[in-house]
């Protein structure tokens, strides 16, 4: 029963983890029961199983042997009883088989409902410990119960204020109302079509306007090409005119080189005259002296 222990291995090893149960509930761990309802279930199964796997062996033990028929060869027959198993060996195998596969799905389906329950358990143990942390329902109920008083307060203030409220007067307010939207709608299609005739009249000005400038700057380029040869006589004059004005400035100055080249030639005479006259007088003296 090699088999029946690796499987129970395989399969307690999942069962028998412990899962992390709540620090404030005083229930047991929740997979012992579980554990203990499978450990039953394949400890019963092995002993059905044992238990059939005897009187399987018991009936055949007891079961006359069917002659097998003569063999042709001694040789052959040693061959084929080597070779070839018991029919008898190979049903038992196929069945032994059988079971143990339905077995191992039993076995697989219990340690799978086993994991789910504990699951469910340990879910259930955290809600358990969520409502012993939640507050009481009481409170809750007394605090809904004084926000309704209030609600109902207030209510009661609005309808007051509602009977206070003259509705007739709200309904002239609302015809008033829907007749100024009345007027304010055919102004605003009057406004339309007064933006739509000003749009098409202002295209109208913005194309003659274009036309316009394009006719003057066709003008303007027809001036500058017939004034520019005169502009160009102009600059040329104008050089002309700055040269004379320097020549002009330069000729000022002539007079005031004539005026003192007469000065200094006056000076002049007149010095070479005083000379002129010392030196007779001079001569005059000398001669006088020579007489006496």
């Amino acid at each position: 029963m090699s088999w029946l222990s690796r499987l129970l291995i395989r399969k307690k090893v999942p069962i028998c983890q412990p899962t992390a149960a709540s620090p404030v509930s005083p229930s047991p761990p929740p997979e012992s029961m579980a554990q203990v309802v499978v450990e039953e279930t394949i400890m019963a199964v092995a002993k059905w199983l044992i238990s059939l796997a005897n009187r399987t062996f018991e009936t055949q033990a007891t079961s006359p042997k069917p002659e097998p028929p003569p063999p042709a060869d001694p040789a052959e027959e040693q061959v084929a009883s080597a070779e070839a198993p018991p029919l008898e060996e190979t049903n038992q195998a196929s069945v032994v088989d059988q079971l143990l596969a339905k077995f191992s799905v039993l076995i697989e389906e219990a340690c799978d409902r086993t994991q789910s329950i504990a699951l469910l358990e340990s879910r259930l143990q955290e809600l358990e410990s969520a409502r012993q942390g939640t507050p009481d329902w009481q409170d809750s109920i007394q605090l809904l119960n004084q926000a309704v008083v209030k609600l109902d307060g207030r209510l009661s203030q609005v309808e007051k204020i509602l009977q206070q409220v003259d509705l007739g007067t709200i309904s002239e307010t609302l015809a008033i109302s829907l007749e100024n939207e009345s007027h304010l709608q055919q102004w605003a299609q009057t406004s339309t079509q007064q933006i739509a005739e000003f749009s098409v009249r202002l295209n109208t000005v913005e194309t003659a306007a274009e036309t316009t400038e394009e006719q003057h700057r066709a003008n303007l380029h027809k001036i500058f090409q017939v004034i520019q040869p005169t502009i160009q006589q102009t600059t040329a004059l104008e050089g002309r005119v700055s040269y004379l004005e320097k020549v002009v400035t330069q000729l000022r100055l002539v007079p005031k080189f004539v005026e003192s080249n007469h000065r200094s030639i006056t000076t002049l005479q007149n010095h070479l005259k005083q000379v002129e006259s010392n030196s007779v007088s001079i001569g005059n003296g000398n001669g006088g002296q020579k007489g006496l």
